[in-house]
């Protein structure tokens, strides 16, 4: 099975600089929660030219640690009404502070919910992270050439295994064994 850590908090939206389609921009999070993707969005434009980008960062579900490095990915649907070449993007998976795993790309100009973006984490990605009730994702936008893109995330989320099972007692029933020396 797999665990889903779903945004559940808004961390920071630089200078306000992204909208969510039906919420104000202090509840970002609630327009990318959803197990599916629909008209749901935030949207943003790095309108100054300065080359930082515009960024926002949403907390995530609690998940157990599994216990293992394997099967451990983020997930965003994400667009841009205009394919400049210009637009990109990146993705960070955090722990706190702390960056765990990076995806750098260009959105593709496709119609909503965007197109899925994937980044699976390497072992040492995935064996980086120490806490995952302190899991997040961060968007940045940048619009290098100025053309005015608007950049859309539909849906976010991130997942791993589940965490094992504590290992079970034969037919669960205890036994006691004396041995005579």
């Amino acid at each position: 099975m797999t665990q889903y850590a779903r945004p559940d908090s808004d961390i920071t939206n630089q200078g306000d600089a992204w909208t969510g389609a039906g919420a104000p921009s202090n509840t970002l999070y609630t327009e990318i929660d959803g197990t599916s993707a629909g008209s749901d969005n935030v949207n943003g434009q790095d309108g100054d030219c300065s080359g930082d980008g515009v960024e926002f960062e949403v907390g995530l579900s609690d998940v157990d640690d599994p216990s293992s490095s394997s099967s451990h990915a983020f997930k965003a649907r994400v667009r841009v009404d205009d394919a400049d070449a210009g637009a990109a993007m990146r993705i960070r998976l955090m722990e706190g502070a702390t960056t765990r795993a990076t995806k750098n790309f260009s959105p593709d100009a496709t119609s909503a919910p965007g197109a899925l973006i994937t980044h699976n984490l390497s072992t040492s990605e995935a064996n980086s992270i120490s806490n995952y009730d302190n899991l997040r994702l961060e968007f940045v936008a940048y619009d290098d050439e100025c053309m005015g893109v608007t950049f859309y995330v539909y849906q976010a989320w991130f997942e791993c295994p589940d965490a094992a099972a504590p290992a079970a007692a034969a037919n669960g029933k205890a036994f006691m064994l004396f041995l005579d020396t």
